[in-house]
């Protein structure tokens, strides 16, 4: 890219950019997905973390599985995208008689995100979510609060997935379908490269 000289000043005008159109599509999500073949069609990535109630929200998480028909001898990916933080889930699940497949986050900054079209997530972070969804996986989201999770998750909606929310202590719900444009994540990068090239005053 073009980058500007030292001499050079943002405009003084306010750019009008979507911040929430997060940086991840700034190449429209090229080379982010793991090209393994043999990915678990159902995931979750499930935190400990910001969580008042550990035990409700894991026994919340088995109810939903069950909910989804899912069979204990279907393998189900565990995904860690905090270390340490995010793999508890994993001993509560196979204590419940699931057999598991972990993906700590070694494996995600080495081999990619492991999200393939025709996948069920159930996921308490908003990142996988978005990226999940992207990929076309159908799901359902959990916002272990209200005053930020909610918030990501719903940006994540507006961005365009039509995941499903589902509420510690309610009933389970079937899983929403993730993006349906596929172009989506394109038009998501030309936005946020002409937003830098205004800000920033170069050409990319």
């Amino acid at each position: 890219p073009k980058l500007p000289d030292q001499h050079h000043h943002p405009p003084t005008h306010s750019p009008t950019p979507n911040n929430e159109r997060p940086d991840c599509f700034i190449n429209g999500l090229e080379g982010c997905y793991s090209d393994d073949d043999n990915l678990p069609e159902i995931m979750v990535c499930i935190q400990s973390d910001l969580v008042d109630d550990r035990n409700a929200l894991y026994s919340h998480v088995a109810d939903v599985l069950r909910e989804w028909n899912v069979d204990a001898e279907l393998e189900i990916g565990v995904v860690e995208c905090n270390p340490y933080v995010d793999y508890p889930i994993l001993p509560y699940l196979q204590e419940c008689g699931y057999r598991c497949r972990f993906f700590p986050t070694s494996y995600l900054l080495d081999r990619g995100f492991p999200a393939r079209p025709g996948q069920r997530w159930l996921s308490t972070r908003y990142h996988p979510h978005v990226l999940a969804a992207a990929r076309g996986c159908s799901g359902a989201y959990i916002a272990v609060d209200d005053e930020y999770y909610g918030i990501k998750h719903h940006a994540v909606l507006r961005m365009g997935s039509h995941w499903s929310e589902s509420r510690i202590g309610a009933g389970a719900v079937s899983p929403g379908a993730g993006f349906t444009d596929d172009d989506l994540p394109w038009r998501y990068a030309r936005q946020i490269r002409h937003t830098a090239s205004v800000v920033y005053g170069y050409e990319g």
